[in-house]
């Protein structure tokens, strides 16, 4: 565990200014790590939301609350209020992440105009990198919000 905290640590600062470099990948390995033992990483989990503000890491948090929400939803659930305005990013993948991440958390589908704001993501074709049963592929804003929204009717 101590080794596991000391690479979460030094991912954390690599992801801050003061650290001199950027840690490109950071966040998403920050949440594999958090993923396969959320318990013992939980306290992890705020700090890591607290870098959404940074446009440069901002997809790859929201990858990183999917894995997480997928194992524990119930751990990522504070984040549920600051997703609306996700779904308006400029960029695509933030866009296509956050209609993910919102399909595995049902109180968030749920809350005020969510699902009227997916709605009108079904027309954005823009493509989004997915990993699916083994292979990295290619899908548009509007399959992955028809997912999730006729995933949430049933």
């Amino acid at each position: 565990m101590d080794i596991l905290r000391e690479t979460i640590r030094r991912l954390l600062w690599s992801m801050g200014e003061e650290s001199g470099g950027i840690g490109w990948s950071a966040a998403e390995m920050v949440g594999e790590i958090v993923t396969g033992d959320p318990d013992a990483f939980n306290d992890i989990i705020p700090i890591l939301w607290s870098f959404k503000e940074e446009e440069m890491f901002r997809a790859g948090i929201v990858w990183a609350m999917g894995r997480i929400a997928m194992i524990r939803p119930e751990l990522v659930a504070f984040i549920i209020q600051d997703l609306p305005e996700m779904l308006e990013d400029r960029d695509p993948v933030v866009r296509g992440y956050t209609v993910r991440l919102m399909g595995l958390l049902p109180e968030a589908l749920n809350a005020g105009n969510s699902r009227k704001q997916i709605s009108k993501l079904l027309g954005d074709i823009s493509p989004v990198p997915v990993y699916k049963e083994g292979e990295l592929l290619s899908q548009s804003i509007s399959e992955i919000a028809g997912e999730v929204l006729h995933k949430s009717v049933k």
